[in-house]
């Protein structure tokens, strides 16, 4: 079961026959557009700075780092994290307004 904090939450899912037997999968899941996505702040990368860390100080939740990512339009996490970049911290998941995330 995939909780409502998860990135792949609501997606839906699909079966496929491999070896005479149906596996079930997750769909591909699609980044939503930045600009859709209501912006809670802004964040200045630092030092040493890690996206989890930047996660754990927004959404008190270091596994929510996705939608940092997400909200910059990051495939993978590290993309984002150059010294000195403006980050775009979006609502958190759940959030009235929080769309697409």
């Amino acid at each position: 079961m995939i909780g409502p904090m998860s990135r792949y939450y609501g997606l839906p899912t699909a079966k496929k026959d491999v070896g005479g037997q149906d596996v079930t999968y997750l769909c591909r899941r699609f980044l939503p557009q930045p600009e859709d996505l209501a912006v809670r702040n802004w964040h200045v990368v630092g030092a040493n700075e890690r996206l989890d860390r930047i996660a754990a100080a927004e959404y008190d939740d270091p596994e929510q780092y996705f939608q940092v990512a997400d909200a910059n339009r990051a495939m993978k996490p590290d993309d984002v994290m150059r010294l000195g970049r403006r980050l775009r911290i979006p609502l958190p998941l759940g959030t009235p307004g929080a769309t697409g995330a």
